[in-house]
This record gives C-alpha cells, structure tokens and sequence, in this order.
C-alpha cells in the first residue's frame, strides 16, 4: 500500500488529503504549546518544511480547510519520528480524527518498515498525551530543557 492511498482510505467523506505545503500552516489556528514553538523557534515553518521534505507528509482539508498536516521522518532503518500540527478546530471531529490517525500510525509501520515510531510531547499538554497514548504510543522517558526555550518534553515510542 503506498502512503497516498493509506492517507486516502482513512479519511471521512468531508475531508482530503493533499501535499505538504508550509503556507497551510497559516490557515491553522494552533494550540498554545504549538504557537508558543511558532513563537519562539526562528524558521519554524521552514522547519517543517525541510522536515516534509525527508520522508512523507500531508496536509488533511476539512471542508477544503487545513486542518492537520503531519509527517514521518525516516531516522534510519526502521525508525521514524512523527510530526503533527493540528488546528484546535480538530475538536468538532475529534472521533473521525482518533480513529483516522490510529488507522495511519498503523499503516505506517508497514509502509516504511518501521519497528519504531517516535514523537515529542509538551509535558503540559495533556490533550496530547491522551493522543498519543490512545494511538498505543508509549511514554518512554521526559527530556529535560528539550525544546527551543528549555521546556521538557516526553518522547513516546510505537513499536510494531
């Protein structure tokens, strides 16, 4: 299965999947965790853009609005690093999201031969440690002063 076609049966009829491009970045409205990294972090989108463009990423549309972009980072073999910016909007279709996104971090792991995943979680935000913890990540340690400015992140790992 290619990673178009993954992102494309896991959607919900009033949603598409198109390319990464960091103008949709624009068009979220971010948490204050991300805002906060959008404030602070010099070249922030283009973070993400370099970041698209080593492995795969889409932008998710609600209604022809981005609403998610995301990707996944080849590290070496098997492993990856997961990124997300996700408009606070995305709580009007919380239950499609949770079960699409599950459906994607699943499918992934076969795409990319992966037999880990990883991402980075604000300690603070706890709309996102449930997230990760409902897509059966799990928290493997807290990494002190970790972002930009100095605040702990934990890492979550999937294994498959």
């Amino acid at each position: 299965m290619s990673f178009n076609r993954l992102i494309r049966e896991s959607l919900p009829e009033y949603a598409r999947a198109i390319p990464f491009s960091s103008h949709h970045i624009n068009f979220l409205s971010l948490d204050p965790f991300q805002q906060n990294l959008m404030d602070n972090m010099m070249d922030y989108k283009n973070w993400f853009v370099a970041q698209s463009r080593m492995g795969y990423s889409a932008t998710i549309t609600v209604y022809d609005k981005p609403t998610v972009c995301f990707g996944f980072i080849p590290l070496w073999q098997g492993v990856a690093e997961a990124w997300m910016l996700v408009d606070v909007d995305i709580r009007t279709k919380a239950v499609p999201f949770l079960r699409n996104t599950k459906h994607i971090f699943l499918g992934i792991g076969s795409i990319m031969g992966l037999h880990r995943l990883q991402m980075y979680v604000h300690e603070h935000n706890q709309r996102a440690i449930r997230y990760a913890e409902y897509a059966k990540f799990k928290r493997e340690g807290l990494l002190m002063n970790y972002s930009p400015i100095k605040e702990n992140y934990y890492c979550y790992g999937r294994l498959y």
